[in-house]
C-alpha cells in the first residue's frame, strides 16, 4: 500500500490523476509495487465529461460519475485516494469494497457504507475517512500520509480517528500530521545495539537520522524495504553498520545540495544492500568518506552528477 501510495503521490506532484486505481493496476515488479495502466489519467482540474462511464465501478467515488456538471464533474486528486482505500478493502478482506450488484454498489457509495465489518475500530475509521462520499471530507495531505495513518491504526489498534476529517469534524493539516504519533523512541541515554528503521511504522524509528542518533557506536541500523528519503544530507560521526534489504529493495535518497551521506567519525562505517541516490537537480556527491574506514558491499550509487 505504501509503495502504491508513493506512485500516486508522484503522479499528483506532476498534476496527473490516475482515475483507475484498483488491485489489477498495482503491479508487483521485482518485489516492488508499480502503478500501471494510465489510460484514463487526466490533469487535475480537467473536466471528466470526455470520459463518460470510464473507470471501475466500486473504486471511483460518486462525484466521478456526475457528468455534465461543470464543478462537480471536475477531476480531484481525492479520486485516487478513494480508489486506493477501496483497493485496500479488497486486498485486506477479499471482499468487493461496496458489494457486487451495481445498484447496491451505487447506493452504498452514496451513503458512504463500504463493506468494513472487519478489523479494529481504528483501522475502519481510517478507511472510512478516505471512502467518504463527500470529497471535501477526505484527507487532502496525500496518499502516503493516509497509508501512514492506516499503518499506525493497524499496529496500535487505537487512536485511529485522531485529526481525521469526517471522523471528528475535520482538522488542519498540521493536526493531521501530529495525529500520526509514533512508537516510543529508544531512550537517548541508553543507546541501542541494533535499530530497525521503517517509515511505515513497523520499526523502532521512522527515519535514519533518528536511528543514527539512538544507535550505540558500532551498532547495526537495519533499513526496511522501500525508499528512505532524507530531508537534509546526513552526517554520521560514529562507527555504525547500515544494512538494507538489498540494493534493489532499499533506497536512501536526498535532494539537497552537498551529499546524501557523509562519514566523518573515527572507526569504521559499513553499509550493505543499499542504493544511495541523490535526486536533486544540483551537482552533489552521493557518499563521502571524510575520515575513518569504510566497507561498502552490495551497494549502488546513483545521481549527483559529481561522483561518489
Amino acid at each position: 500500500m505504501a509503495e502504491a501510495a508513493e506512485g500516486i503521490d508522484f503522479l499528483h506532484s506532476r498534476g496527473i490523476v490516475h482515475r483507475d486505481i484498483k488491485p489489477a493496476n498495482l503491479l508487483l515488479f521485482y518485489d516492488r509495487v508499480k502503478v500501471g495502466d494510465l489510460g484514463l489519467a487526466k490533469l487535475v482540474g480537467a473536466s471528466t465529461a470526455t470520459h463518460s462511464g470510464a473507470g471501475t465501478l466500486g473504486y471511483l467515488p460518486p462525484e466521478a460519475y456526475r457528468m455534465g456538471q461543470e464543478e462537480k464533474g471536475r477531476v480531484s486528486q481525492t479520486i485516487d485516494l478513494y480508489a486506493l482505500a477501496a483497493t485496500y478493502v479488497k486486498l485486506r478482506t477479499g471482499q468487493d469494497p461496496f458489494g457486487r450488484d451495481p445498484m447496491e454498489i451505487l447506493e452504498r457509495q452514496k451513503q458512504g457504507k463500504p463493506c468494513v465489518d472487519w478489523g479494529t475500530e481504528a483501522e475502519r475509521a481510517v478507511v472510512l475517512e478516505a471512502l467518504s462520499p463527500r470529497l471535501e471530507e477526505r484527507p487532502g495531505d496525500g496518499a502516503l500520509n493516509w497509508v501512514k495513518r492506516l499503518t499506525r491504526a493497524v499496529l496500535s489498534g487505537q487512536g485511529g480517528t485522531g485529526g481525521i476529517p469526517g471522523a471528528s469534524g475535520g482538522q488542519g493539516e498540521g493536526s493531521r500530521r501530529e495525529s500520526l504519533g509514533r512508537k516510543p523512541a529508544v531512550v537517548a541515554e541508553k543507546l541501542a545495539p541494533e535499530i530497525l528503521v521503517d517509515p511505515w511504522g513497523g520499526g523502532q524509528v521512522v527515519s535514519l537520522k533518528e536511528a543514527v542518533e539512538q544507535v550505540a557506536p558500532n551498532g547495526v541500523i537495519r533499513l526496511g524495504k522501500g525508499t528512505h528519503h532524507l530531508d537534509e544530507p546526513l552526517e554520521v560521526t560514529k562507527p555504525v553498520r547500515i544494512v538494507g534489504a538489498g540494493k534493489e529493495g532499499t533506497e536512501l535518497t536526498c535532494s539537497k545540495p552537498g551529499y546524501v551521506l557523509r562519514f566523518s567519525g573515527t572507526g569504521q562505517f559499513a553499509a550493505r544492500g543499499v542504493t544511495f541516490k541523490h535526486v536533486g537537480r544540483t551537482p552533489a556527491n552521493v557518499v563521502e568518506i571524510a575520515a575513518g574506514d569504510a566497507i561498502l558491499e552490495s551497494c549502488c550509487f546513483s545521481g549527483g552528477g559529481v561522483g561518489s
